[in-house]
């Protein structure tokens, strides 16, 4: 979907080198935050906890050396409603917990599912790593 200036939308397809453009750069910002993570632990010698959850390995939407690259991965076995329920039980404000799971890649508001499907679609393709 693209968004004009005068606010008007469009829907285009995306030819495969603009699609693999914005796999490649979203792939990139995922990486360059783990280098980062590992940067920092290593010099404080702390360890790196990774967030993916059970339903991103079940669908295939990881990063190589991206998200799925960590020390410890806490809750890789718990699907996503398992994860609110625990920030819940944790006390986690009800601020942080509701807010709703987004992509920086994407401009226009959308819902998730639409954000991620075809990236989901490319990235399941690739092994999968195994939960844990």
């Amino acid at each position: 979907m693209v968004l004009a200036p005068d606010g008007t939308q469009t829907k285009h397809r995306l030819n495969p080198e603009s699609y693999l453009g914005i796999v490649a750069a979203t792939n990139f910002k995922q990486r360059v935050r783990k280098m980062l993570e590992y940067y920092h632990t290593d010099r404080l010698n702390y360890v790196v906890s990774g967030t993916p959850n059970r339903l991103e390995y079940d669908q295939g939407f990881f990063v190589k050396l991206g998200d799925g690259a960590a020390g410890v991965k806490p809750i890789a076995h718990l699907y996503k409603s398992q994860v609110y329920a625990l920030a819940e039980h944790l006390g986690v404000p009800a601020e942080i917990r509701s807010r709703p799971s987004t992509t920086d890649t994407y401009s226009i508001s959308m819902p998730q599912s639409q954000a991620t499907g075809r990236t989901t679609a490319c990235r399941s393709l690739a092994s999968r790593p195994p939960p844990g």
